[in-house]
């Protein structure tokens, strides 16, 4: 099986040189950009080149490393990339058709559409992928009928919004704004 270490371990290889390695690499190809997360993508890269090396042997230990940086660097370049293409990119509001709901008689019906309204423009503000899921959701369809008018399958839609629901959810246990309040007002409502 791929996924379990090898019998014996290569007592050739310098793990600390490898990572120094990756780190120089990654260093050089950021040129001084985001130089808070170029460690991560120098471990993201070493955790790459040890399961390469576990695969089989290098020819050219240097040339592998110097490639495996060269594409996690470029992976996490196209990352922020995407993240910052979604930033900056309000939702109109007359572009959202999202019923008030009827809602539980305690839940007051404006911080409901002022609830649904800050979901919406921060997923489309910081994960795009996540903002037609809340469509898909506050207007209160199945995710069957979503998947079918998507092109996707019911369950990864359902899978996605409550990764998406959650990260949303953590944002907005740390904010102390109006969206904590409204957070606390509903848990209020539904215990």
């Amino acid at each position: 099986m791929e996924s379990e270490p090898p019998a014996q371990v290569d007592a050739a290889r310098d793990y600390e040189r490898e990572l120094e390695f990756l780190r120089e690499r990654v260093r050089a190809l950021a040129r001084g950009r985001f130089p808070d997360e170029q460690q991560d993508v120098a471990a993201d890269a070493w955790i790459r080149l040890n399961r390469a090396l576990r695969r089989e042997a290098a020819e050219n230990p240097e040339a592998l490393m110097a490639s495996i940086a060269w594409r996690t660097w470029l992976d996490f370049s196209r990352k922020k990339a995407r993240l910052r293409r979604g930033w900056g990119s309000s939702v109109p509001i007359d572009d959202l058709d999202l019923p008030s709901g009827d809602g539980a008689p305690s839940v007051d019906s404006e911080a409901l559409a002022l609830w649904r309204f800050a979901v919406c423009e921060w997923f489309a503000q910081h994960l795009p992928p996540c903002a037609e899921s809340a469509r898909q959701y506050f207007s209160s369809r199945t995710w069957s009928e979503a998947a079918s008018e998507l092109g996707e399958r019911a369950e990864a839609l359902a899978k996605r919004w409550q990764r998406c629901k959650d990260k949303f959810v953590d944002m907005v246990r740390a904010d102390r704004g109006s969206l904590r309040e409204i957070l606390d007002h509903f848990e209020r409502a539904i215990s």
